[in-house]
């Protein structure tokens, strides 16, 4: 389901899932867990949520390689996205007026 033809309520909740998917991920860099791996990260977060609740967060492998993606940037010291230029971007990709 893509972003446009998604419910509003399901936008919210994808958005407030992947919030609290990257507020966790900030948890584990803050605490500098030695044996840090994306993947082991991203096991450790799906063990936490109800299978039901996996299917809804990653409906394909291309969500997990995004996921993987991103972490070994943030791994690599690759400065990260800034909120006004990933909000740009996604509007921009999906056809969304630029905010006012």
């Amino acid at each position: 389901m893509s972003v446009q033809s998604a419910p509003i309520a399901d936008v919210k909740d994808r958005a407030s899932e992947l919030r609290a998917f990257y507020d966790f991920v900030g948890e584990k860099l803050r605490l500098s867990e030695s044996r840090l791996t994306p993947e082991s990260v991203f096991d450790e977060w799906q063990s936490l949520h109800s299978e039901h609740d996996q299917d809804e967060f990653i409906d394909d492998q291309d969500d997990y390689e995004a996921i993987k993606e991103s972490l070994d940037a943030m791994h690599a010291g690759e400065p990260a996205k800034s909120v006004e230029e990933f909000e740009r971007d996604f509007r921009e990709r999906h056809g969304l007026p630029p905010r006012s």
